[in-house]
């Protein structure tokens, strides 16, 4: 059974951030909120209709990225704004990535999975890129925003420098 567990953890290593462009929301303090969770094969957290404040959150997530970066660590916590949930993720030199998810700081899964650093990035990337497109092409901007486009060049001179 722990050949099984580790060949599909291999087969099924894609652990992806998703946004739903679809149902963002604009509120008068200019802060924007929206569907944000992390998907892996049938799994999601916090939950697959997680609703958040997109730009705060991945404010925090990218500062977060770029100074563990930065420092040479391959440890990286995104903490949720709404709620008290957080994910864990630790990298090792062996393209092992550990996570925990959190709730009330109580493990709701950990995963152990077979999946590079450089992966995660380019797919964490992805998804901010295809927001701040969506941004640009509705004309949506305000410090928030423009926060997140000097984040998001930041983590990609860092991706690429890699």
């Amino acid at each position: 059974m722990k050949l099984l567990t580790q060949f599909i953890n291999k087969m099924d290593n894609k652990f992806d951030l998703k946004i739903n462009l679809k149902g963002i929301k604009h509120n008068p303090n200019g802060l924007s909120t929206g569907i944000i969770y992390f998907e892996y094969s049938t799994e999601y957290f916090p939950r697959k209709d997680w609703n958040d404040f997109l730009d705060v959150i991945l404010n925090w997530w990218m500062e977060e990225l770029v100074l563990n970066l930065k420092l040479k660590k391959n440890k990286f916590d995104f903490q949720f704004m709404d709620g008290s949930y957080k994910l864990e993720m630790d990298f090792n030199s062996a393209d092992i990535c550990h996570i925990n998810a959190l709730s009330n700081d109580i493990k709701v899964f950990e995963k152990v999975i077979d999946m590079k650093l450089e992966s995660f990035l380019v797919s964490f990337s992805r998804a901010i890129r295809e927001l701040i497109e969506f941004y640009e092409e509705s004309k949506y901007r305000n410090e928030e925003t423009e926060k997140l486009i000097e984040n998001f060049q930041k983590l990609n001179c860092l991706v690429n420098s890699r």
